[in-house]
This record gives C-alpha cells, structure tokens and sequence, in this order.
C-alpha cells in the first residue's frame, strides 16, 4: 500500500526555554529546541553542523509484505490468520521533496526488514526483527528527515516500546545514509529469579533481549537487558547494559508502566 503526506516544517515542532527562568514570561528569549545529535553539533567528519530551516514537505510512502504459506482458519464464516512457521518480510520505499523559497530537492529512503514473533507452548516466546536500508539521491535531506533509531530514555515509560534502546538520549542517534539494527527477545514463566520461592507462584514473566544498532558515521552501539514483565499485571521492570563497539557505557534500571 502506499501513502501520501505534506507538512510544514519547523525545528522538531517546538521551542524551549532556559531552566529556573519563569515559563510565562512574554519577553523571555526562546532557545530553539534541537536534539543532542552529533549531526547537530558537528562532532561527525564529512559534514558540517546541520541547522534545520523552515520548510515545505511532501512525501509518498509505500510498503510491501509477504510471509510465506500464511495458514487461515474459517471461524462462523469469517477468516482468522492462524499464522506461519515462516518469518514476514517487507520492503518500504518513501519519496520526498523539501522545498522552500531557498532550496528544492528530492531524496529516496529504501528499507528491507524481516521478523517472526513465535510461540512455545502457552506462555513462551520468541521475537525477532532484522532491518536494514539507506537513503539514495538525498538532495537537501534535512535532520528530521534522516532515519531515527528507538530511543527511549526515561527510566520510567508509560508504555511497552518494542525494538528500542533504552539507554541512549531521545534522537541521539541517526543516519543520513546507510543503517542497520537487529532485535531479539525471549519471554519464558521460569528462567532465573522465577526459580525463587514466592516468586516461582506468580503470574510474573522473565525476558531477555539483545539489540543492535549500526551506522557508517556512529559504529557499532548495541544492548542487552533482563526484565520481569507481568508484575501486578501492569508493569515491567528490568536492567539494561550498553556498550558502544568494544566498549562499555552505560548501565541502568527500567520501569514500564502498561497504561495503555
């Protein structure tokens, strides 16, 4: 399917204003709100700091997937996907053009992913997503429009992200050009802290999940983490670890509230 969209555009949509200065005040100067991006300050080789400018944006998005001998099941008369022993496959390409009185030009973004969430037995899981592209003909690619990795740093979430990274600043990390990631989650009733009395008669489950992330300009940044899910039936909390090529990062703890 495909999909059509046109903006106007600002610096990430808002402005901010400098701590412990009244935030109603009228005449105060407003700092514009730009993410801690490398891009930003110009800490990347080849290229210079990028400013977002005001703009005009239209785009077209198209997607394609498959999954292999889907199985259907008739259910009063209707049809219920009832899953594959394969993983899905899709191909997305988006096409845009940025324009203002300034500047003109188009840029093409391709990205190739593969997935399978599977199930053993009631309560075990297994889920992984493997996705790569890259952009061509990126005429005036402007910093909103590179491609952003899951980043979610607030120690305290309000929902469950899927195939993020928990340890990195919010759009910290982004790609002009080439990127890939790789996720992957295990979900089981009993695998360390489940063993223990007490906890052993909850309903709570243990995960463990390792993510990667790669681009030609940042490297090698990936994650791994161990969670309990299920705790009261409405959060999650675990521990994350990054390391940045060989290196280690950062370290810390996660609570997921599942309001939604």
């Amino acid at each position: 399917f495909g999909s059509m969209h046109k903006r106007e555009e600002t610096v990430f949509g808002i402005k901010g204003v400098e701590i412990g200065e009244p935030i109603f005040r009228k005449s105060h100067p407003y700092s514009v709100n730009l993410p801690d991006n490398p891009f930003v300050t110009g800490e990347v080789e080849g290229y210079e700091p990028m400013t977002p400018v005001n703009h005009s944006h239209a785009s077209f998005t198209a997607k394609l997937s498959y999954t292999p001998r889907q199985r259907y099941r008739l259910t009063g008369g209707s049809k219920v996907n009832a899953g594959s022993d394969y993983p899905t496959f899709s191909l997305i390409w988006k096409h845009a053009y940025n324009y203002n009185d300034t500047l003109a030009g188009h840029y093409d973004m391709f990205m190739a992913e593969i997935f399978r969430n599977s199930r053993f037995g009631s309560l075990n899981e297994l889920k992984w997503r493997i996705r790569g592209g890259g952009f061509i003909n990126s005429e005036n690619l402007q910093l909103q429009d590179m491609y952003f990795f899951n980043t979610q740093e607030s120690p305290v979430l309000v929902n469950s992200y899927e195939d993020a990274f928990y340890l990195r600043p919010y759009y910290s990390v982004s790609a002009p050009r080439l990127f890939a990631e790789g996720h992957v989650r295990y979900t089981s009733p009993t695998l360390l802290l489940k063993r223990l009395p007490g906890l052993s008669r909850t309903l709570i489950r243990e995960n463990i999940g390792f993510s990667a992330q790669w681009t030609p300009d940042y490297g090698l940044y990936y994650e791994a983490g161990y969670s309990l899910s299920e705790i009261f039936f409405l959060a999650d909390l675990g521990i994350y670890a990054g390391f940045r090529n060989l290196g280690f990062e950062a370290v810390s703890l996660k609570l997921i509230l599942r309001l939604q």
